[in-house]
C-alpha cells in the first residue's frame, strides 16, 4: 500500500473515529436530556403537590379565620355540597363540622319556661327587669335546607318559642333566632366545639342591647387577638381526625373600658382579682374555651365605675354567656355572673346583697332540656 493510500485509509479511520464519538456524545446527550427532563417533570409534579396542599392548608386557614367585621352580601342559605352526613355518637358530622342533635319537645319547653317563671317570681322586688336569653344550637342554622328535615333533631326556632310563650309578663324575651338567621353563613359556631363563636354572642349582645334600652358598642371599633388552632368537645365526643384538621379560631376583643374582675373558685373560697377578663395564658390544648372568664365560676364580679347605667347585672349562665359578657363590660356598674352549674348559694338573697336590680337568664336549648342543671338552677332559688 503506497503512502497516498495509507494516508487516505488513516483519514478515514479518523473520520469514522470521530463519528463513533459524535454518536456516543449523542446518546449521553439524549440520556442526559432524558434524566434532566425527567428530574424537572418529578420537581414539577412534586412542587405542585406541595402547592395543592399548601393551597389546601390555606383554604382551611382561611375557613377557620372569623370573617368578623364583614356582613354576608349573599342569601343565608348554607352552600350544600351534596354530602349526606353521618353520626358518631350520636354527633351528626357534615362537611368536615360536627353537629350536637337536639331532641326537646313542648313538654322540655314548658318545663323550662316554668322554672324561669318560678325563679323570676322569686326574685326581690328591687329587681325591676329580668330577661331571657335561650340561645339555638349550630345544627339549627348551620345545615343546607336538604338536611334541615332529615337529621335526627328537633326544629329550635318553634321550641324556643314555645318557652317565650309561656313566660310571664314581667320577664323580656330576647328573641336570636333570626337575626342569627341572618348571618349564619358567617362564622357564628365553632366546628369542633359545641358552642358559639365570640361573632356569634355579637349579635346576640346587638339584640340584649335593644331590649335593655343600651347604646350597641361596634365591633368594627374594637381590636381583636386570634388563638387559634382549637379544637373543642365535639372533637373530643368523636374523636375524628377531619375534625383536627378544621380545628377552630378563638377570638377576643380588647375592652375599652377600665374595670375590675374578681372571681371566686369556689364557693366559699376568697375574692381573686384578675387583671383582666380574659385568661391569656390559657393552654388552647387543653381547656381552650376558659380563655373567657377563666371557664365556669361560681361567683365573678365585673366592676366598672365609669358606666353607661349605674345600676347592677346579674347573670345567670351557662358557658354559652362566657364569650358574651365581655360585650357588656363598661354598660353596667356591677355585672355579677353565676355559673348554675357549680355555685350553692341563694340567688334572691344574692340580688338583696349586692343590689341587683336586672337579671339576665342565659342559656343554650341543650341547658334548658338537662334535667340535671333545671335541678341547679331550681336549687338557686
Amino acid at each position: 500500500m503506497n503512502d497516498r493510500s495509507l494516508e487516505r485509509h488513516r483519514k478515514n479511520r479518523q473520520r469514522r473515529k470521530k463519528e463513533q464519538q459524535q454518536r456516543q456524545q449523542q446518546r449521553r446527550n439524549i440520556v442526559i436530556t432524558i434524566i434532566g427532563m425527567s428530574v424537572i417533570v418529578f420537581v414539577i409534579i412534586w412542587i405542585s403537590s406541595c402547592t395543592a396542599k399548601w393551597a389546601k392548608k390555606q383554604q382551611h386557614t382561611d375557613a377557620t379565620q372569623p370573617t368578623f367585621f364583614a356582613v354576608s352580601e349573599k342569601q343565608n342559605v348554607i352552600p350544600d355540597n351534596g354530602d349526606d352526613g353521618y353520626y358518631v355518637n350520636h354527633i351528626f358530622i357534615w362537611n368536615n363540622q360536627a353537629f350536637e342533635c337536639f331532641n326537646g319537645n313542648s313538654k322540655d319547653a314548658l318545663a323550662y319556661a316554668s322554672l324561669i317563671n318560678h325563679c323570676s317570681q322569686r326574685l326581690p322586688q328591687t329587681v325591676k327587669n329580668v330577661y331571657s336569653i335561650v340561645i339555638p344550637t349550630h345544627i339549627a342554622l348551620g345545615l343546607p335546607a336538604r338536611l334541615e328535615n332529615s337529621v335526627k333533631s328537633n326544629n329550635q326556632k318553634n321550641y324556643i318559642a314555645e318557652i317565650y310563650q309561656h313566660y310571664n309578663q314581667t320577664i323580656k324575651s330576647v328573641s336570636l333566632f333570626d337575626t342569627l338567621d341572618k348571618h349564619k353563613t358567617e362564622y357564628l359556631f365553632f366546628n369542633t366545639d359545641h358552642r358559639w363563636t365570640t361573632l356569634g354572642s355579637y349579635y346576640a349582645y346587638e339584640q340584649f342591647c335593644q331590649y335593655a334600652d343600651l347604646k350597641i358598642q361596634n365591633i368594627k371599633n374594637r381590636k381583636y387577638t386570634r388563638f387559634y388552632p382549637f379544637v373543642g368537645s365535639l372533637y373530643t365526643v368523636t374523636n375524628l381526625e377531619m375534625l383536627k384538621n378544621n380545628a377552630d379560631t378563638l377570638c377576643y376583643y380588647d375592652i375599652v373600658n377600665d374595670y375590675t374582675i374578681q372571681i371566686r373558685k369556689t364557693n366559699n373560697g376568697q375574692w381573686k382579682t384578675y387583671d383582666s377578663i380574659y385568661n391569656k395564658n390559657v393552654e388552647t390544648e387543653k381547656n381552650p374555651y376558659d380563655l373567657f372568664l377563666y371557664g365556669d365560676n361560681p361567683i365573678t364580679k365585673i366592676v366598672c365605675e365609669h358606666s353607661e347605667k349605674n345600676s347592677n347585672l346579674l347573670i345567670v349562665k351557662d358557658s354559652y354567656a362566657n364569650n358574651f359578657i365581655p360585650w357588656l363590660v363598661g354598660q353596667y356598674h356591677e355585672i355579677h355572673v353565676i355559673d348554675f352549674s357549680t355555685y350553692e348559694g341563694n340567688i334572691p338573697y344574692y340580688c338583696e346583697d349586692n343590689n341587683i336590680d336586672h337579671v339576665l337568664f342565659i342559656n343554650d336549648v341543650m341547658s334548658s332540656i338537662n334535667s340535671f342543671q333545671l335541678e341547679n338552677i331550681g336549687n338557686m332559688f
